[in-house]
């Protein structure tokens, strides 16, 4: 439910707010008052056109502020607040919006987080339907037959299963056409396809070759620098012709520590240590003859060998512009199209299997929807008259018509369209070529009576419902209002005392003077300031009109 509504400089109004109640809320006052203002500032949270024009005259922006509570966030709802990342805590959304003279200063808030209007128009659409005077109008949408019947719940399970049908076939589509689209495209290059595989293939490449290429290399040119260097690690080991080798050094020192640990036990801890040294010292020795004895030299063919790999290589990275192991993963890319060129006959058998099998799924469950929308209609339609007669339309007649398309798509195997008489030996039209914005607006109350159960967007506002009506027609209006709004919040604007004494909770819409200045005040109004406007409705307040207005109350 909407429980809170701010607007600031919007029009003729400066600054109002207001708590509202769950239940059914009407408006009513003068005409001119400004109640199409409130209706504006409510299209402006649906994300509905806001026009620098209706900023109040000398101030630099307008503001309206909506605050919605649910007992349960509708799935819809949730869906998009989890799409764009919009938090929600407490069950709570908030929407600010803000319009400013300087164009980069609009704004658009949600729960706090910047937002566009596409999202905001998407959250309103789940949030608030409104009918009247406006654009805003549900059944002037050509896809309102779908949005309408198939929310019923005996047609909403085949709906679900011909869209799941749907789906499949989709994507077993795109799957196809994607597969033939790009067999065409590498069969036009497979000539080149081959000429490039082939160019990487016949190099044999392995995991981590190059790597080891160059560290073959490193190691067979440094052949003399090793033996050199072998030469100066044995010399310091073992000693040259003018001085003893650190070995020796190093044993002698062992056996003086071993003599002093002999008659010091303090030293047998540094003779029990430098053993283990000493060794390590004859062994490093050991390897370093070795070395410098090896047979080993350097292989210019074997270096000419490896050179000539790396350089080959070097020469196809750089024609691919890539690593090594990108090279490696192009060669199995190139491979893997090259077998889709050879599999493609096979490939795309079964995948036209799976878009025949899906194709017919979708047949079959696009039939069954439509099978089970025109019974459940006859049904609808029945009960949409027998509503509109009770809404002034005595005569008048609702009608559900369908017809095959040329092709299945993504509502089903019908065309819709609504239709209606309004008088008796009329033809059935388009809603939208045969009701005004009145008759439009009696006709969604009398579809919104029937789907109450099944309707998931749960506020509605009805803008001046009333218009061109009175008497017992405005009264039966007034009740089926009354029995939506067990299921609804309802705001109405309206100029009828037989609606305005059927709500739940009134309010005023006037206009006062302040600084010279003209505004627009909405006042909730209690129940013996409802009597007073009651009877101003009734024409004019004197006895008769007060007495009949206690009446009214009294009968809620």
């Amino acid at each position: 439910m909407l429980n809170y509504l701010k607007i600031n400089n919007l029009a003729l109004i400066k600054n109002i707010e207001i708590e509202f109640e769950n239940g059914f809320c009407v408006f009513t006052g003068e005409t001119g008052a400004g109640k199409s203002v409130l209706i504006g500032a409510i299209g402006m949270l649906l994300g509905n056109r806001a026009a620098t024009d209706t900023i109040r005259n000398g101030e630099q922006q307008a503001e309206v502020v909506g605050s919605f509570i649910f007992e349960k966030i509708p799935e819809n709802l949730q869906k998009i607040l989890d799409e764009n990342s919009i938090p929600i805590t407490e069950k709570s959304l908030v929407i600010k919006r803000i319009i400013a003279v300087e164009s980069s200063k609009n704004k658009i808030l949600i729960n706090g987080e910047i937002s566009s209007l596409s999202t905001l128009k998407s959250i309103g659409d789940t949030v608030i339907d409104l009918h009247g005077q406006h654009d805003h109008q549900l059944l002037l949408n050509e896809n309102a037959p779908f949005l309408i019947i198939d929310k019923i719940r005996e047609i909403s399970a085949a709906k679900q299963k011909f869209v799941f049908s749907w789906e499949n076939y989709c994507v077993a589509e795109k799957n196809l056409n994607f597969y033939i689209k790009k067999t065409d495209e590498l069969r036009k290059k497979e000539e080149f396809l081959r000429f490039e595989f082939e160019s990487i293939n016949k190099l044999e490449l392995k995991d981590g070759e190059e790597e080891k290429l160059e560290q073959d290399f490193a190691f067979l040119s440094s052949l003399s620098q090793r033996i050199q260097t072998a030469a100066g690690i044995s010399a310091i080991l073992n000693g040259g012709e003018n001085f003893s080798g650190i070995i020796s050094e190093i044993s002698n020192l062992e056996k003086l520590l071993q003599n002093m640990a002999d008659a010091d036990k303090t030293f047998e801890n540094w003779a029990n240590e430098i053993k283990p040294f000493c060794e390590t010292l004859k062994e490093l020795a050991k390897t370093i003859g070795k070395y410098e004895t090896s047979t080993e030299d350097e292989n210019p063919a074997k270096l000419d060998e490896i050179n000539e790999r790396i350089a080959k290589i070097q020469r196809l990275k750089k024609k691919y512009d890539c690593s090594f192991e990108e090279l490696l993963r192009k060669k199995e890319e190139l491979k893997a199209e090259l077998e889709t060129i050879e599999n493609g006959d096979f490939e795309r058998g079964e995948l036209d299997k799976i878009l025949v099998a899906a194709k017919k799924e979708v047949e079959i469950s696009s039939l069954n929807l439509s099978e089970l929308r025109k019974k459940i209609c006859k049904d609808f339609d029945s009960a949409i008259t027998k509503e509109m007669a009770k809404l002034g339309f005595f005569d008048g007649a609702f009608l559900t018509q369908f017809s095959k398309k040329e092709k299945i798509d993504a509502s089903g195997l019908d065309d819709i369209i609504f239709t209606v008489r309004t008088n008796s030996g009329e033809q059935f039209l388009p809603l939208s070529k045969t009701a005004s914005g009145g008759e439009i607006s009696r006709i969604m109350l009398a579809i919104k009576t029937i789907l109450a159960e099944n309707d998931t967007v749960p506020i509605m506002v009805f803008d001046e419902i009333d218009t061109g009506i009175g008497g017992e027609i405005a009264a039966d209006i007034a009740k089926a209002i009354k029995n939506l709004s067990k299921n609804h919040q309802i705001f109405v604007i309206s100029h009828l005392h037989q609606l305005a004494s059927q709500a739940d909770f009134q309010y005023a819409v006037f206009k006062t003077q302040t600084d010279g200045r003209t505004e627009t005040k909405i006042e909730k109004l209690s129940k013996e300031q409802r009597i007073i406007e009651i009877a101003r409705m009734l024409g004019g307040e004197n006895e008769t009109t007060l007495r009949h207005a206690r009446e009214l109350l009294c009968r809620q």
